[in-house]
Order: structure tokens, then C-alpha cells, then sequence
């Protein structure tokens, strides 16, 4: 694969090692566990899941407080954009958009796009080309997902554009919006299209959050994902929760992934192991 890290980059980062500056890190870490889709085809299974969530969470000594409304339904349209064979992605890249529903159930029109760039190493994620139309900042984020017995870590960076408008679907359309993109190997023109004509409903709740044993507070999200369209069942679900990685960062890693591991032991039956939810939409029939 040919290789979209600007060269500039990564000798500017090479530069802040060698001269003794601080390398910068991730500034939060998510936590997630992929879960079978088909088991919250009932709604109720979301309260019966919660109930496993704070059974793990007293077994590990851990405090849950509960949101005010832990059951309340957020819902919003879920699509990812790519060229016809992947490109993106091959390169490391994620591009999102989502739309939030409003109370009627139609679509708002102002959607959020996020462009990510993840990968095994840290380094390289930080030097990759990464920006948004009037904005520097990028968000650094540590990933980690239970699969096969283990954690995986991975690192993310994005940014977000929020827009009323629709971007023509070529590179050069993005690009407005994310003008890394114009540093891609292709032609300004490449079509973009939605991966796999999927269009993903998304339930999310927020019913609660985790206080790790250093006392850093972690909310906790459950999400269901569906096709729209494409009948009642889910897809897949996912349980996840964030935290900063600014103070006791090590023993907030640490909490959180021993309560990962718990969870993961008492969701036989409920998990879904081995993908993520964008694999889901990218790979699965």
C-alpha cells in the first residue's frame, strides 16, 4: 500500500523527538465491546443488558451512577463515505457522516462529518495529514476492543466539520471540507459513494457513568445499529465507555481494562466478538 503520510511530517516529528520536545499523546481512551445485534431486536433487552453492565461493575467494586433518564432513545442516521474500492480505508482513513433525527422522526439538516485516521502506531497516526476547513485541532484517542481473549489497542485522530451543506461526492468535494484529503494519491474527481449503499439507523443510550477505581469517571453508551430499511433486526451493538488520560492516566487504564475484561467474561451469549461496527458495514453480507 502505498504509503499517504506526508514526508514533511513525520521529519517534523522526527525533529521534536531528537530535540528533546515532548511527543504529544493521547488525550482520552475509549473502551468498547461489540455486541450481537439480533439480542437487542426487543428494547427490552437494553434494560436487561444494563443490569449485567452494574452486576459487573459491583463484582469489580466499582460505583455506577445512574443518568436521570438512563433509557432515554437518541437515534441518528449513521453512514460512511468512500471511492468504490476502498480507498480510504486502505489508507488508514474512516470518513463519517451522521444526522440526527429530530422529535417528528425526519432527519435534521444540518449533518456532522468526522474524518479518522487510526492505526497500530501512535507515531505515524500524529504525522498523518489530518485537518478541517478553519479548525487545527485534532482529538487523539486511544481505542481498545476486547477480541478473542485479549485487548487490542489501536490510536485515532480526528476532526469534525458540521454543515448544512452537502458536498458533492468526489474528493475535491471533501477536500472543502477536510483539505487533507487533497494530499490522497488520486484524482481531484474520484467518486465518493456511501459504502455499500448502508445507511445505518443508530439507538444510542447513555444510561450511566462508571467511576474507575482512581476515581476518574467514565460514561458509559449502549448503541444498536440497523439498516435502514433493511428490516427490525440489528446489526450489531456496542457498549463503550471514554475517559481522559490526563491525570493517573496508567491507572485509569488499567481500572477500565480489568472491568472490560469482567464484562467481556459475563456477555456470553451477548457478544459479538472479533468486529467493529464500521467492519460491520464494510465487510459483513
Amino acid at each position: 500500500m502505498r504509503s499517504l503520510i506526508a514526508p514533511t511530517l513525520l521529519l517534523n516529528a522526527s525533529l521534536l523527538l531528537a530535540c528533546g520536545a515532548a511527543a504529544p499523546q493521547a488525550q482520552s481512551r475509549e473502551v468498547k465491546l461489540t455486541l450481537d445485534g439480533a439480542r437487542f431486536q426487543d428494547p427490552a433487552a437494553l434494560e436487561a443488558y444494563w443490569a449485567k453492565i452494574r452486576e459487573v461493575a459491583a463484582s469489580e467494586g466499582l460505583e455506577i451512577k445512574g443518568a436521570a433518564q438512563p433509557f432515554k432513545i437518541q437515534r441518528r442516521s449513521v453512514a460512511f463515505i468512500d471511492t468504490a474500492d476502498g480507498a480510504l480505508r486502505r489508507a488508514g482513513y474512516a470518513l463519517r457522516r451522521r444526522v440526527q433525527y429530530d422529535a417528528g422522526g425526519a432527519l435534521k439538516a444540518k449533518a456532522e462529518y468526522t474524518l479518522k485516521r487510526r492505526g497500530a502506531a501512535l507515531a505515524e497516526v500524529i504525522a498523518a495529514p489530518l485537518e478541517a476547513e478553519g479548525q487545527a485541532k485534532t482529538k487523539i484517542e486511544e481505542d481498545v476492543i476486547w477480541v478473542e481473549g485479549a485487548a487490542q489497542v489501536v490510536y485515532s485522530r480526528s476532526v469534525k466539520a458540521k454543515t448544512k451543506r452537502r458536498p458533492p461526492m468526489t474528493l475535491m468535494g471533501f477536500a472543502a471540507l477536510f483539505p487533507s484529503l487533497s494530499q490522497m494519491a488520486l484524482p481531484p474527481q474520484t467518486p465518493l459513494q456511501i459504502v455499500r449503499d448502508r445507511f445505518i439507523e443508530e439507538i444510542k443510550i447513555t444510561p450511566g457513568t462508571l467511576r474507575l477505581k482512581n476515581g476518574q469517571r467514565a460514561p458509559l453508551s449502549l448503541s444498536v445499529w440497523r439498516l435502514q430499511g433493511g428490516g427490525a433486526t440489528p446489526i450489531i451493538a456496542e457498549i463503550s465507555f471514554d475517559h481522559p488520560l490526563d491525570t493517573d492516566a496508567e491507572a485509569s487504564r488499567a481500572s477500565g481494562l480489568a472491568f472490560l475484561k469482567a464484562l467481556y467474561a459475563a456477555s456470553e451469549g451477548w457478544r459479538s466478538v472479533g468486529e467493529t461496527k464500521t467492519m460491520r458495514v464494510y465487510d459483513a453480507d
